[in-house]
């Protein structure tokens, strides 16, 4: 899908926070994924009706096409919203760990088949963006790269794994930035709560979505749980980093044998 890039100021520095995210998540897994995010972005609502037919509603979504078994089409899709509380100096990136804000939804992606450079505008990403709209963000850049890293390696996927992945990667992320900020046990537990129970499903979807977000979400907590009793805190985060390089490779089968055999020991 040909995405036209808007070449605002606010839209630039945008794209290259959401590709730093991508640099931050394909180091934690040391993946090799040449395309660059910024190349499959799109910020316009009537683009992306134009090009999908689809009436987008929600604040992130993956748009897949695939023409032949070897070529597919990629767009993900931004809402120009999230870009608010990189503008607003008076949000903050990590709110008061004790909030009680819940998720206003839990966004998804929209699939079309089954699965078979920084130009100055500098912006201090990390303290210029409330916690949802980030989360929104890691999960977005989260599904491109598992999409197009399996892609690569000829694996089909389901959009379960992209969505179990997704909360696993917005957990690590977040809990590794926070472990700079001196991050404890206390906070690695109000960060799950964050992501995995404070949040509410869009009242639109389908009860298989319903499933699947629930099912990752669930899977997700229990592993994320495991990581923090285990590998978050120690001083030495390359056993971390060695077990997330392993689970990442995993299928969907594997990986949730694995959670299930260690959600045993929590």
């Amino acid at each position: 899908m040909d995405c036209p890039i808007e070449n605002t100021p606010e839209s630039c520095a945008f794209s290259d926070y959401i590709s730093a995210i991508q640099q931050d998540l394909q180091s934690q897994y040391d993946l090799n994924v040449a395309e660059d995010i910024r190349s499959y972005i799109c910020f316009d609502r009537k683009t992306v009706e134009s090009l999908t037919g689809i009436t987008e509603t929600r604040q992130e979504a993956l748009f897949v096409k695939q023409n032949t078994i070897d070529d597919i089409d990629v767009m993900v899709f931004f809402d120009k919203d999230l870009l608010y509380g990189m503008r607003n100096p008076n949000i903050h990136a990590t709110p008061n760990p004790h909030s009680n804000h819940k998720y206003s939804s839990k966004y998804g992606s929209n699939y079309s088949n089954n699965y078979s450079g920084n130009n100055g505008n500098s912006i201090d990403n990390r303290t210029l963006l409330t916690f949802d709209n980030k989360m929104v963000l890691v999960e977005g850049v989260s599904h491109f790269i598992y999409l197009i890293w399996n892609a690569y390696k000829g694996k089909s996927i389901k959009p379960v794994e992209l969505e179990l992945q997704a909360e696993v990667d917005k957990f690590i992320h977040q809990a590794i930035y926070r472990n700079e900020q001196s991050c404890n046990i206390k906070d690695l537990k109000i960060i799950r709560e964050r992501i995995f129970k404070n949040f509410t499903l869009l009242k639109t979807l389908n009860s298989a979505e319903v499933t699947r977000y629930n099912d990752a979400s669930n899977a997700a907590a229990h592993y994320c749980k495991w990581l923090s009793n285990n590998h978050v805190m120690a001083s030495d985060n390359g056993h971390l980093y060695a077990e997330l390089a392993r689970f990442y490779r995993m299928n969907f089968q594997q990986k949730t044998q694995h959670i299930n055999s260690l959600s045993r020991l929590t």
